[in-house]
Parts: C-alpha cells; structure tokens; sequence
C-alpha cells in the first residue's frame, strides 16, 4: 500500500468496499459499513458488518426517509403529549371552541388542577396556545393539524 499516492487511498479503499458489497449482494445481501463511508455516490450505509436483504435502491430510499435521531426524539414527544385520555378530552373540547381552566373543568368534569397540569404539558408540546384576557387565560389549539392527527387515528380503532 505504500505505493499508493495519498490522493488514490480514498478511490482505491471505496473501490475494495464496492468489491466486498457486490461479493456479498450475489449471495441476496448486502453488507452495511461505516456510516462515514459514501461509496462512490451509494447509500451512506450504517453499521459495520450488518447484512440487509433489500436491493440498494430500497435501501437508500429508507435511509434517506427515515428521521433523524432528534426529529425521532420531538416525535416521540409529540405523541406522548397525545397518549393521555384526559389531555385528548381537553383538545377535543379546545377544538370546538378556546375555553379557560374553569370552564373546562365544569364542562368536562375534571379537577382544575388536573386540567391546569394537562394545558401545561401540552403548551410544552406545542399542541395548545393561550392568551390572557384580564385575569383569565383562555387556551386553544395551536396546530389544527394536531386534529387531524386525532381524527386520522381515531378511523384506525
């Protein structure tokens, strides 16, 4: 190897990848390396040694549309903003109209602190937004999509 300019080591390295993925892709799988690693234009591949049974085109397809660890991460907590009975009843009386701590309270017969908690976890979440008239803060839904959300989901039960 040390007849090998410094310029040709990247080529010639990636080319001895691209050798060992088409070795490995006559016996129907296609062997992952460094997620560092482009080969020559080719999928950025993820672990080292790992087989897939998918066909390249497959494969670049999910790694380029799968999210990111911290789209994974807001995700996550979107939906677990969403996984409370009590904080979906709160969105879906915030839906048909903005209404203020008490009045969610009466009309859906929870605590005022409960409801107090919940509005809190769901403005960290993005998912309600207030405005203060006076001395009462009114809520309302943020994002409508977060409706379509619900409704979407509630077709899948």
């Amino acid at each position: 190897m040390s007849s090998l300019s410094t310029a040709a080591l990247p080529h010639a390295y990636s080319t001895i990848k691209v050798a060992l993925v088409i070795y490995s892709t006559r016996f129907g799988f296609v062997t992952l390396y460094n997620k560092n690693t482009m080969l020559n234009d080719e999928i950025s591949l993820s672990r080292i040694g790992d087989k897939v049974l998918l066909d390249r085109k497959t494969l670049r397809v999910v790694n380029e549309y799968v999210p990111g660890r911290d789209d994974l991460i807001a995700l996550a907590d979107f939906f677990s903003s969403l996984s409370d009975g009590t904080r979906l009843k709160i969105l879906s009386a915030l839906s048909i109209s903005p209404m203020c701590v008490g009045d969610l309270s009466v009309i859906l017969g929870i605590n005022q602190t409960t409801v107090s908690h919940q509005l809190r976890i769901l403005r960290s979440a993005g998912a309600v937004d207030f405005r203060r008239q006076g001395k009462i803060t009114f809520y309302s839904i943020k994002n409508p999509r977060i409706l379509d959300v619900m409704l979407s989901a509630s077709k899948c039960i």
